[in-house]
């Protein structure tokens, strides 16, 4: 009945638009996201697909997405949110593209079609992004944290060859690169580093490919809203006591020892200057009016002030001051070394002497920023919050309130003075 109303419809109306009805009733395409129970492996997963049927033929894209049956209702469809949501925006995007030229559609073949919803689906190729994006932080001056995603990029290289398209990174993805950086490297650190720095890569990439105002999403699937990166071993603590540091203080230079000398002087240095780390005292500007201003490299990127903080230069380091005062910078360091990361190693190689002759245990740097901040609240008394203003660091609960707040430099400065003079006071 309802086939002879169809059809006596369709003598009404031109050849024209009886072939578009014939089209919109007899040619159908649909998407349906399926689990099918016999593809689950001994592992007890199993790869999502989804059906598509055309023409009355069906054939299946594999989404690349793994999962256990702890992701599944009793009925084997998808209860995991994020694995919903991604399956659902892939077919949005699947039926917007069949809709783009549906003549050319319905003369398709079921294996053509597949082929042509898929053929824009590889998209995005992850590696050239990173590598794009690591030139940009390179350019804003942030070398160090662009040496350490590139290092990321080329062990994951080495995992999945020079291209890696967006939508292969999975779950089931990211943990062989896990397994495979244990087996190479055999260390939660170097794991949590890598994935930390492939999670903000494909962070920075969803947010400039994915427009949320106008539901053009092209990167739908976020797979660390799954994965858990592992937890790295709290870092070795490294802050000295306040006699460690009078240890070091005390050292003479020794003839001929440059880099024993240059350590010595350097981790003391920036005690004095509050912890100024090695980057910032390579590339530290000019010292103006008796102060040390600069903008801290690790996070000026981030910050809406740049990471200013002013410094007064203390007595006790004038005499640091002149001996590596240079013309164009604060201190000539860049004259002796190639860039900051040679300086640095320079520094740590020194340190392990001048550790050496105070009984100090693989010394570093950066020990002198955790110490002044030891002693600052532990032996001085200080406010946690002034330490954190110290050491330019920004309190997130107070992030409103400090951007109307004027910057009081001689409030460092007093806790400055307070932990030198703590120093200072013989044992």
């Amino acid at each position: 009945m309802l086939s002879f109303f169809f059809t006596a419809l369709l003598t009404l109306f031109s050849p024209f638009c009886c072939e578009l009805f014939y089209k919109c009733f007899t040619i159908m395409t649909t998407f349906k996201t399926v689990i099918l129970k016999h593809h689950f492996r001994d592992d007890g997963t199993a790869r999502v697909k989804i059906r598509v049927t055309h023409n009355r033929m069906s054939a299946y894209i594999d989404t690349g997405l793994v999962v256990t049956r702890s992701d599944l209702t009793k009925s084997y469809e998808l209860k995991t949110g994020s694995f919903v949501d991604y399956t659902n925006t892939l077919i949005k995007i699947y039926r917007q593209r069949i809709n783009q030229d549906p003549d050319a559609v319905s003369e398709m073949t079921i294996h053509e079609l597949v082929e042509y919803v898929q053929q824009r689906e590889q998209g995005i190729e992850f590696i050239a992004f990173a590598k794009q994006e690591i030139e940009r932080i390179k350019a804003e001056g942030r070398k160090g944290t662009a040496m350490n995603y590139n290092t990321a990029i080329n062990v994951l290289k080495k995992y999945s060859g020079s291209k890696l398209f967006v939508k292969d990174i999975t779950v089931s993805f990211l943990r062989g690169f896990e397994a495979f950086v244990r087996g190479k490297e055999n260390k939660t650190r170097a794991v949590s580093l890598y994935m930390s720095q492939i999670r903000a890569m494909l962070n920075e990439l969803r947010r400039r490919y994915n427009n949320e105002d106008t539901g053009h999403i092209r990167v739908p699937y976020n797979p660390f809203a799954t994965y858990r990166i592992p937890k790295e071993k709290p870092a070795r603590k490294r802050a000295l006591t306040a006699d460690q540091v009078r240890s070091i203080m005390r050292l003479r230079d020794k003839p001929g020892a440059i880099r024993y000398n240059l350590a010595k002087d350097c981790f003391m240095l920036s005690f004095y200057l509050i912890g100024i780390n090695s980057t910032d005292l390579y590339n530290c500007p000019p010292v103006k009016d008796g102060r040390v201003t600069y903008k801290r490299m690790k996070t000026r990127s981030r910050r809406q002030d740049e990471a200013l903080i002013s410094i007064a230069v203390p007595d006790e380091a004038k005499f640091f001051v002149k001996k590596y005062a240079a013309k164009d910078r604060a201190f000539k360091f860049s004259k002796m070394y190639s860039d900051e990361h040679t300086f640095n190693a320079a520094l740590n190689k020194g340190l392990k002497q001048v550790g050496a002759a105070v009984e100090i245990e693989d010394l570093e740097y950066y020990a002198a920023r955790h110490s002044w901040a030891s002693i600052a609240v532990n032996d001085c008394g200080l406010d946690k919050y002034l330490v954190h203003e110290s050491l330019n660091h920004v309190d997130e609960s107070m992030r409103i309130t400090d951007y109307y707040i004027k910057k009081d430099w001689s409030r460092i400065d007093m806790a400055n003075r307070a932990v030198i003079d703590y120093i200072k006071k013989a044992p």
